[in-house]
């Protein structure tokens, strides 16, 4: 486990790869196309049984780790924590920490986050103070979360309200991420003061681009998306207007009804 997190000499410890092929079976024709990448990912997973010593392994790395710089510092617009992040069931969130003084005692300072109020009532230097953080991940799922998200990086509100995925939910949350990270290099360089001011602006900014694109879109004029029943409904209501104008025209020209289906697809 030491020598994962290490990856000394090591550019990747593995390689992702995708692959996407297309056929053309009348010509017997295929092609396929393969994309490669090299990742550097220094964790890992422990799947042992339960009574196994998960737990006790994890915190003997977290102790023997605990005195080593990390291999890269943070990206910029990120604030550098030495802390080791333990993610948990909300459940466990209290089973932890009494684990943690089990087999380690007073050797580590550890915060325990299992709501939005204990976030919110956290400080950054409270934070970079900490060895361990322990987290209940249901914090991340709480409306108060994604609200705080907003506030914080500047976006309207009820901005990232639809949290279900989808191209249009990740477009507007990597907006946010990358607001996020502008107010935090404004924090470490200018102070609170002066990324209050730049996030204020930045939510009025965003506002009004939200404005404008809805204008946009209406003036687009692009009509209801229908689907399922009122989508056949539709349809079906366009064929027999077709088929109507077909027999309509058929009386007017004198031509057979073959001739008309020929001559007017629908």
């Amino acid at each position: 486990m030491l020598e994962q997190e290490k990856a000394e000499g090591k550019t990747h410890t593995f390689v992702e790869e995708e692959i996407s092929e297309a056929a053309l079976p009348a010509l017997g024709w295929r092609a396929e196309g393969k994309a490669e990448r090299p990742v550097m990912i220094r964790g890992g997973v422990i799947a042992d049984q339960v009574g196994y010593g998960k737990t006790i392994i994890s915190l003997a790395l977290v102790a023997e780790t605990s005195s080593i710089d990390a291999p890269d510092p943070a990206p910029e617009g990120l604030i550098d924590l030495k802390a080791t992040l333990i993610v948990v069931p909300g459940h466990l969130s209290k089973q932890w920490p009494s684990e943690i003084k089990r087999f380690t005692g007073s050797m580590f300072n550890v915060v325990v986050i299992q709501n939005m109020a204990d976030l919110k009532n956290k400080s950054i230097s409270e934070l970079k103070r900490a060895d361990i953080i322990v987290m209940a991940a249901e914090t991340f799922e709480a409306d108060g979360y994604w609200e705080r998200m907003e506030y914080l990086s500047g976006q309207p509100e009820d901005w990232l309200s639809d949290k279900n995925g989808g191209r249009f939910f990740q477009d507007r949350l990597e907006t946010a991420m990358a607001a996020l990270r502008l107010q935090t290099a404004t924090l470490s360089s200018e102070g609170a003061e002066a990324a209050q001011t730049q996030m204020k602006n930045a939510q009025k900014a965003a506002i009004a681009e939200a404005e404008s694109k809805k204008e946009a879109h209406k003036t687009a004029n692009f009509g209801k998306r229908m689907k399922g029943q009122a989508y056949r409904d539709r349809w079906d209501g366009e064929s027999k207007k077709k088929k109507a104008v077909q027999t309509e025209g058929a009386d007017l020209w004198d031509v057979s009804e073959d001739e008309v289906s020929l001559t007017c697809p629908v």
